[in-house]
């Protein structure tokens, strides 16, 4: 089993739209009527055209295919991230596809959320455990445990990253370099809370099990603006 990461862009690859692909060849038999595909698992390229598009690279994450496989794709900046099942996290030059690093994440094969990205870093749960890698080398900065409510991951203001427990509190951890991880803030939730914070300029925001939107200001301790929803959430909120 063959597991490559490849990218199609149009015109400019951050300046225009991103079109990502992941493309995997199964073991299994693949009905692929109208599409060539090579023995590699690749999209032939010559039949890359008709779709408007045309491939700059390609390249093959580093992990053992036989147990472990790519998860999730992220574009930030100028690089492309690419989450495996395993909880490893990997950095990729969005130009060249280059190899800038490789970390893994936790213990393999617990829990993980997705990474949420500031300029300088890169947050994210593993386990029971809150991480804080370098953006420019992977190396990671500082963790903590945390008790986080399963599957929900953080988000970063400014200088903080903020991450739900399973308190119904919304904690927000210093990532200034004097005191990295400590926590300063603290958010009542008002119940558990279902999806993952969501940074505004200036607040972060969030619901909970009881049907309520909440509304901070991320500087300043306390609840703020609570909005009584109709309904459930069922989706992540988004910026």
């Amino acid at each position: 089993m063959l597991f490559a990461l490849t990218i199609f862009p149009r015109l400019n690859m951050f300046r225009r739209l991103v079109s990502l692909a992941a493309v995997i060849a199964l073991s299994t038999q693949a009905s692929l009527a109208t599409t060539q595909v090579r023995p590699s698992g690749l999209i032939d390229t010559r039949e890359i055209p008709k779709y408007g598009l045309h491939r700059d690279w390609f390249t093959q994450l580093p992990i053992d295919s036989s147990i472990d496989s790519l998860e999730k794709i992220f574009v930030y900046d100028s690089k492309v991230y690419a989450q495996t099942e395993s909880g490893m996290l990997v950095a990729l030059d969005g130009e060249s596809g280059e190899l800038i690093w490789a970390t893994q994440i936790g213990v393999p094969y617990r829990s993980h959320s997705k990474p949420t990205f500031s300029e300088k870093y890169v947050a994210l749960i593993g386990g029971s455990t809150l991480y804080v890698l370098n953006r420019d080398d992977g190396i990671i900065a500082w963790s903590r445990p945390h008790s986080s409510t399963q599957g929900l991951g953080a988000t970063i203001v400014a200088d903080h990253v903020y991450v739900s427990d399973s308190d119904s509190l919304m904690h927000a951890y210093s990532m200034a370099e004097e005191d990295q991880g400590s926590s300063g803030l603290y958010f009542t939730s008002l119940g558990k809370p279902v999806t993952a914070p969501v940074a505004g300029v200036k607040t972060v925001s969030w619901t909970n099990d009881r049907g309520d939107l909440l509304i901070a200001d991320s500087l300043q301790q306390g609840t703020g603006i609570q909005v009584q929803l109709t309904s459930t959430v069922i989706a992540p909120l988004d910026n």
